[in-house]
């Protein structure tokens, strides 16, 4: 893995939950949306790589889905209904306690965020590794719950919760969990922007010209 400057000495597998419904791209996958001339997800992939030691692919359909990603595993949920992203996170916490149960930390990243920061792992496992507890990035006055850093012994505790009720919240079981928040300093473009319509796609398409501009 490469690891940006002051990265915890962790072993960490990187988990792009791509399991939404897409409902306001009206029935069209929002993951295999085409953003600057790649799809979304490739985007999240390419931005997620550097910075774990291996990338797993969630989703609550289909493995076929996605037939040009052949070097990351692709974990559906085991849970019925559309529990969103924290039953993501159960069956990947499920799939590597029996193919990589060495691995001790999760980080998720949602494939409708394609800006994330490039120091995100990094700064959520030094300030989560020594409590080992689950970190969450924040922003600008709000918390972005979707960008975790998770340690895999809370996956007993997960299940539990999420059996209590269709979709739980992300932020409840955090706390639960004696979570913490990591802020990340605001800039332009927004590194926490999300592309939930149509409209905030072409917005998107705007933010990466105006960075290949920059760059």
């Amino acid at each position: 893995m490469k690891q940006p400057s002051g990265k915890a000495d962790l072993h960490i597998v990187g988990v792009v939950l791509a399991g939404g419904r897409s409902r306001r791209f009206e029935g069209a996958d929002k993951a295999l949306q085409t953003l600057a001339g790649r799809p979304l997800i490739q985007r999240v992939i390419d931005r997620a790589r550097p910075q774990v030691d291996e990338l797993v692919i969630s989703t609550n359909g289909d493995r076929s889905r996605f037939p040009e990603i052949a070097d990351a595993a692709i974990v559906a949920d085991d849970m019925k209904g559309h529990q969103g992203p924290l039953a993501g996170l159960a069956a990947c916490l499920s799939w590597l306690a029996e193919e990589r149960p060495e691995m001790r930390w999760v980080a998720t990243f949602p494939v409708d965020c394609p800006f994330f920061p490039a120091n995100l792992v990094a700064s959520l496992a030094a300030a989560a590794a020594a409590r080992n507890v689950p970190a969450i990035a924040a922003s600008g006055g709000r918390v972005h719950p979707v960008f975790g850093l998770w340690p895999t012994a809370i996956e007993p505790a997960l299940r539990r919760y999420l059996v209590r009720g269709k979709r739980r919240p992300l932020v409840e079981f955090i706390a639960a969990q004696g979570g913490i928040e990591v802020p990340f300093a605001p800039r332009s473009p927004d590194p926490f922007f999300n592309i939930n319509t149509g409209e905030d796609l072409i917005r998107a398409e705007r933010m990466c010209r105006e960075a290949e501009r920059g760059s």
